[in-house]
């Protein structure tokens, strides 16, 4: 008898590479970032499906692979691929394993330059790049599922992958029946925003029960220099331009849009006059806008300043996207909306639709970006081979995305036994260690956060997070500059108590994921100053006991102590690494940086002195 082979949905070669599987009970979902530790990887699943393999014991050569795109053009570029592949050696040639020693080595410039001068033809590198070039390019007329295939059978080591071990997927519907599948929406206009996807960048379906209905989409424009022209790049485009690393610190673009204006502001007038929006609903942007930028950014920055660039396409980005979405809402008189691409990572714009828009009910999916794309393409392919069920569908189970890997505290113990020379350990796994935690950081300390499954999507929510008090200013200060290494002006997260929600916040929806921000009343602002920005907003994560029973009593904790339950709440990692995974990677972060102790599931870790 024939194995039927278990389902995986899959994002690779693009960013944010990913796999998720749906067992008819559980989600298991993991970044492969997480185990390279490379920021955004998107080179390769290799690792994803090994970790799938070992937690949900499953045959990994028994898989069929379910894709987020159906015909990227860019997928199917030679060029695209080479680049890929080469990255993945270089990478592996330096021993690369995350952005910032990327750049500690070779610079960013230069690495991408490396990148660029490797798949140029022809190849001017001698014996290795004519290898190189005959090993890639010898199949260079190979369309894009054929190239797919063989990257798949390459990455994952495997013989030849079956091309109809694949199925191919439109990457906005990905995105789309994501946010709609696990929203709490039986109706509602579904709206994916991001730098491009199978040709597009953004599309608008009316969902209803198992039904998604196309209605409206809008198409890059590849200019003659092959660079696509959309929202998303142009925020791109910004972020390399404010010496930000782009598809990567476009949230640092974000937060210094705080400290400028939009206020006679010619650059901001010049984007807002650059996009419009047609009848049919149909996003179009002017074809020459990147040479025009490219030309005049410099000037610009010297008359408006730094901050003022940030503010102008910060400010574009909401001004243009609440008009459609106000547009679309009058027009099919819909008011329940769920939104996903990683636009909609900004949590600035998403609080524009919520205050302006007009909509009743705002859902985002946590795992917004690429990565929930490839959930989507799980979801699509249960659906087809009817493995899996809106109205059965429990959405209530995986309202909180905690569907990574979980360490019990004998494997934790067994990898604290490794860093016995350089650590102090406190075991007090009884009931009272949310008491001992909450404690130390009202006493002022920082902490990491190790427990339970690990989240799924670019936030952290309290399962591999670093806390610290929001009442002092110098929480901000220290974990910026001691701790993460990241620039000042960056702002943190709170994770707060559901039941103090309204009391804190001048208007609120109960927004568990931290993928909108809110207005702080202005006496609270004062009172918690690293919760929020300089504008007093603040991108929350409102927390109740069956969300996260352990992470809920030690804010429970901290308002028996201080007043309020309130905490900040970042990802454990420092700068340029990504969210910390296994034990192992939580003790190399803890005893690089300056944090005070790292609580495992109530055993505590000191540094010893």
């Amino acid at each position: 008898m024939i194995k039927e082979k278990d389902i995986v949905g899959i994002n690779i070669m693009g960013h944010d590479a990913s796999i998720s599987y749906f067992d008819g009970d559980n989600i298991f979902a993991i970044d492969e970032e997480r185990l390279t530790r490379f920021k955004h990887d998107g080179t390769s699943i290799k690792k994803s499906v090994d970790c799938l393999s070992k937690y949900q014991n499953i045959d990994k050569n028994n898989l069929k692979f379910s894709l987020c795109y159906k015909n990227e053009i860019f997928f199917s570029n030679p060029k695209f691929v080479l680049k890929k592949k080469i990255e993945k050696k270089i990478r592996k040639l330096f021993n690369l394993s995350e952005i910032k020693q990327q750049k500690k080595i070779l610079g960013y410039g230069k690495f991408n330059l490396l990148l660029k001068l490797l798949a140029k033809i022809p190849f001017s590198l001698g014996v290795f790049a004519m290898i190189l070039k005959y090993l890639i390019f010898k199949n260079q007329k190979k369309g894009f599922k054929d190239t797919i295939k063989d990257y798949l059978s390459d990455d994952l080591e495997q013989n030849e992958i079956d091309i109809t071990k694949i199925n191919f997927n439109d990457h906005h519907t990905t995105h789309c029946i994501s946010s709609y599948f696990f929203s709490p929406f039986n109706k509602c206009l579904s709206i994916s925003l991001d730098l491009v996807g199978d040709d597009h960048f953004s599309k608008v379906f009316l969902c209803e029960k198992e039904k998604l209905k196309e209605l409206t989409s809008s198409k890059v424009f590849v200019n003659t220099r092959n660079e696509v022209i959309s929202i998303g790049r142009l925020y791109v485009f910004f972020t390399a331009f404010l010496g930000f690393t782009p598809n990567s610190d476009e949230g640092k673009v974000e937060a210094l849009a705080a400290y400028g204006s939009t206020k006679n502001n010619q650059l901001y007038d010049y984007l807002i006059s650059s996009t419009s929006i047609s009848e049919n609903n149909q996003i179009i942007i002017n074809e020459d806008v990147i040479d025009y930028l490219e030309k005049n950014i410099s000037n610009i920055q010297v008359e408006i300043g730094r901050e003022n660039i940030a503010a102008a396409i910060q400010g574009y980005l909401e001004n243009i996207i609440l008009n459609y979405v106000k547009k679309l809402i009058n027009q099919y008189q819909i008011y329940d909306i769920c939104l996903s691409g990683g636009n909609f990572a900004n949590v600035k714009l998403n609080m524009k639709l919520y205050e302006e828009s007009g909509l009743k009910n705002l859902y985002i999916i946590p795992a917004m970006t690429d990565s929930g794309a490839g959930l989507g393409a799980l979801i699509l392919s249960l659906k087809k081979e009817k493995k899996i069920n809106f109205d059965s569908f429990k959405k209530s189970k995986f309202e909180m995305p905690y569907w990574g890997p979980y360490y019990n505290n004998d494997e934790i113990k067994e990898t604290l036994k490794k860093f016995k020379d350089k650590i102090e350990i406190e075991d007090v796994t009884n009931f009272l260690w949310h008491e001992d935690f909450a404690k130390l950081i009202t006493e002022g300390k920082i902490g990491g956060l190790f427990q339970g499954r690990m989240e799924f999507g670019p936030r952290a929510l309290g399962n591999r997070s670093i806390i610290g008090d929001a009442r002092s200013l110098k929480t901000k200060e220290r974990i910026n500059s001691v701790v993460k290494g990241r620039p000042n002006f960056q702002p943190f997260c709170p994770s707060i108590l559901e039941e103090d929600r309204e009391k804190l916040f001048e208007k609120s929806y109960k927004n568990k994921h931290m993928t909108c921000a809110f207005r702080m009343k202005k006496e609270f602002a004062k009172i918690l100053p690293s919760a929020i920005h300089i504008d007093n907003t603040a991108r929350p994560q409102f927390v109740e006991k069956n969300d996260n029973e352990n992470y809920y009593k030690i804010l429970k904790e901290i308002k028996k102590l201080t007043g309020y339950g309130v905490v900040v709440n970042t990802s454990f990692n420092k700068h340029g690494r990504t969210m910390v995974m296994k034990p192992e990677d939580a003790l190399n972060d803890f005893l690089d940086s300056k944090l005070d102790f790292v609580c495992f599931q109530g055993i505590f870790v000191f540094k010893k002195k």
